[in-house]
């Protein structure tokens, strides 16, 4: 991959130092595409969709998925509707795929799986809901559905779901959902719980309303911080900047990623990637100039962080 030209300055913040690096240009993709989620798996796989409209309308949406390796962006799958988010665990990949309904009003939705790291796809289901808005793959075929009024999980590769009951009301947003390594879940919102039996029972494990989380580390709001799920409790280590709505968080060992949209004077001007060396108690800020559509930032099980900017080229962050 070549150097960009220009090198995104980093801003430091509590730590003594700064992070060099640089946005590298991976590959093109087309230009009437809108991404809802990147994923590697191990290489990128980006879902959304194209429309062949003159606007964005529902019925005009074609469902597409985008393969990326050595540089070269191939599409093995799609059909009409939409993505509406996707996760991967090694080379299996989930993408939750809504479909309008004939009606003309509502979503159906199904899943659609490759297991081979997106190289090919089947679709699996129906998924028996009318709203989601998540999906998160648990593993060996089991995996969960999350929206409003809904959480399902399945563990026969999203051929049928059964409905899991938690303490709290489920919503389109602000309630995150991941599973950590070993297959416990974990739910976010106005408090956070996780299950080790795949939803039949549930422990609390912090009353601090949870922003983001991917079943290890955790972002609070009031103030935004990060902390790490030790057993039942939180162990609360540094903040992120209090300007700042965080979606998004990941870690490999004790190098921990959050990433946020802007508020105030800088909204819509860039996303924010929040790095951390140290386990979350200190951060350094990396910019993707272009607007602040976090969906277009996704993060690797390796730390790889990828971003697809408006123009659709995909940059990779190199160290």
């Amino acid at each position: 991959m070549r150097r960009l030209a220009s090198v995104v300055a980093l801003a430091a913040f509590a730590c003594g130092g700064s992070t060099v690096g640089h946005w590298s240009r991976v590959a093109q993709l087309p230009t009437d595409f809108t991404v809802t989620r990147i994923v590697t798996a191990p290489d990128a796989v980006l879902v959304g969709y194209r429309v062949s409209g003159p606007t964005p309308r529902l019925p005009d949406r074609t469902a597409t998925v985008f393969t990326v390796h050595d540089g070269s962006a191939q599409s093995p799958w799609s059909a009409p509707g939409w993505f509406v988010d996707a996760d991967a665990v090694g080379d299996e990949v989930w993408a939750l795929h809504a479909t309008l309904r004939p009606e003309g009003e509502g979503s159906d939705y199904a899943l659609v799986t490759s297991a081979d790291g997106g190289r090919s796809w089947q679709t699996r289901g129906p998924i028996p809901a009318t709203s989601l808005t998540r999906v998160r793959v648990e593993g060996d075929g089991c995996g969960w559905a999350h929206g409003v009024q809904f959480l399902l999980r399945s563990c026969d590769h999203g051929n049928t779901w059964s409905a899991v009951e938690a303490p709290g009301f489920r919503k389109a947003i602000g309630e995150p959902l991941a599973v950590a390594p070993g297959g416990t879940a974990v739910l976010g919102g106005r408090m956070l719980q996780r299950t080790t039996d795949g939803g039949s029972s549930w422990t609390p494990v912090s009353h601090d309303e949870v922003v983001a989380t991917d079943g290890t580390f955790v972002v609070a709001r009031n103030p935004l911080r990060v902390g790490r799920i030790a057993g039942d409790v939180v162990a609360w280590a540094g903040q992120v900047p209090g300007d700042y709505e965080p979606d998004g968080v990941t870690h490999v060992g004790e190098e921990v990623w959050v990433r946020a949209a802007p508020l105030g004077r800088g909204a819509g001007s860039h996303i924010a990637l929040f790095y951390s060396p140290d386990g979350g108690n200190t951060f350094q800020t990396i910019k993707a100039r272009g607007g602040s559509d976090t969906n277009r930032v996704g993060f690797g099980p390796d730390g790889t962080v990828y971003h697809l900017d408006q123009g659709r080229q995909l940059k990779v962050w190199k160290r």
